[in-house]
């Protein structure tokens, strides 16, 4: 299996973080939260993938956001800002699920990041994802942070 086979046969659209996703659940069932003037489903999630250079820029968002590694070649290095450091885990076939924190800016990589290395996430997120609660970083949020990832930011 290779990359482009994944991104056709799961049909998946650019993201404006990078890398390439689908949704593909979404709650039928919508909450309030106190952040939002309209309702979230109460959970959503994503197909999302990354090959080779590709990178998740650094970006946040409103709800807990869990991170299932798939199918891969490469292991997947999430990199999060906790109280102004950066905290750096790897999802592999031994440890392929992390949580991200609501709130929290977070970035990701391959490990590996020859052109034919790729990683198929499952992202889901609770209260659902909406596009008004994500905030892709600027070099300014990122000021308090001594961060080796600069190269991360969105250009």
């Amino acid at each position: 299996m290779v990359a482009a086979d994944l991104i056709q046969q799961l049909q998946l659209q650019s993201h404006p973080e990078g890398g390439f996703f689908c949704r593909i659940y979404q709650s039928d069932q919508l909450t309030s939260v106190n952040y939002a003037q309209s309702p979230r489903h109460f959970t959503t999630a994503i197909h999302y993938l990354l090959q080779g250079e590709q990178f998740s820029c650094w970006h946040k968002i409103q709800s807990d956001e869990l991170w299932f590694l798939s199918t891969h070649n490469s292991h997947v290095v999430i990199h999060e800002i906790v109280n102004d450091e950066i905290h750096t885990i790897q999802l592999t076939p031994t440890s392929p699920f992390y949580t991200v924190k609501a709130g929290r800016w977070f970035a990701a990589e391959l490990l590996s990041k020859s052109d034919e290395c790729f990683a198929l996430c499952h992202c889901v997120v609770t209260p659902g994802f909406d596009f008004e609660d994500f905030r892709i970083a600027t070099k300014d949020d990122l000021a308090k942070v001594k961060t080796p990832s600069s190269r991360l930011l969105k250009q």
